[in-house]
């Protein structure tokens, strides 16, 4: 049997677990998902910031993470609203 070195030296048997690169594949997957929910605005701010949190994010990057998604949703809102209010404004001066 060959002799593996483990990482703490500690002298004690060598496991082979389960590999931690799918789990954080898979994190990391899951995290782009949830912006892209929260930054098309199919989930609020505050339910984005709470599924961050349990992710295990940081508050000091959760938050403003959050802050920011909700505002480029009230941005794209505003755009599309003032678009729709020019068209109708434009509409309505080509009958008269």
């Amino acid at each position: 049997m060959a002799k593996t070195s483990d990482a703490d030296n500690d002298d004690g048997p060598v496991v082979a677990g389960k590999s931690t690169a799918l789990d954080d594949y898979q994190r990391g997957e899951f995290l782009n998902t949830l912006s892209v929910a929260a930054y098309t605005g199919r989930i609020g701010r505050r339910a984005f910031l709470d599924m961050l949190l349990k992710a295990g994010i940081a508050g000091a990057v959760a938050v403003p993470w959050a802050d920011h998604a909700a505002l480029a949703v009230t941005a794209r809102n505003d755009a599309r609203s003032d678009a729709q209010s020019r068209a109708v404004s434009d509409a309505r001066s080509l009958r008269l």
